[in-house]
């Protein structure tokens, strides 16, 4: 088992498209349990990850997004490089970024990357920068973490969480 801990706190979106519920959309009648409606941001068209987290890169108060190697800074989703893209077709394979978390690894303040790719490969933490340009720092977390869904959660208690996984190539 390949654990993490770091104070933090993360969040994760479900899907790359992000899919809002704002106030001037809800519409309610009454008696009917009322009418959300969602509005559809298509933030890019290509194909750079399975996954994406969710958190204050930048520290301006709004909540950003984080996939493969780049972060789309809100609320206009402005696109920055956390490392150096590859191109990927969805129609030949996966991306090497199955799953993605937003946490602050080192604790100093600021919202980190962490990036799993392919079962059994190596996973990573992306140091924030703090707004400053340029690629992020990038350390090795484990060489292989090997089962389809690792999780970032609190595995003993101590109001950190833990990045939980198998180490399929150390036996």
């Amino acid at each position: 088992m390949t654990v993490l801990s770091k104070k933090a706190v993360f969040s994760v979106a479900l899907s790359l498209c992000l899919f809002s519920a704002a106030a001037p959309a809800q519409k309610k009648s009454a008696g009917s349990g009322g009418e959300v409606r969602f509005k559809k941001t298509r933030i890019t068209g290509e194909f750079i990850s399975e996954g994406v987290a969710t958190g204050d890169v930048n520290r301006d108060g709004k909540t950003d997004i984080l996939s493969g190697a780049y972060w789309f800074e809100a609320p206009h989703w402005t696109k920055h490089e956390i490392d150096a893209p590859q191109a990927f077709d969805y129609k030949k394979g996966y991306s090497n970024s199955f799953l993605n978390y937003a946490m602050d690894v080192n604790q100093d303040g600021w919202v980190d990357f962490i990036r799993i790719d392919h079962p059994g490969e190596a996973a990573y933490w992306y140091e924030n920068p703090k707004n400053k340009a340029g690629h992020w720092t990038r350390h090795q977390i484990c060489n292989s973490l090997g089962n389809e869904n690792p999780i970032l959660t609190d595995m003993d208690g101590d109001g950190r969480p833990d990045l939980v996984g198998n180490d399929s190539k150390a036996g």
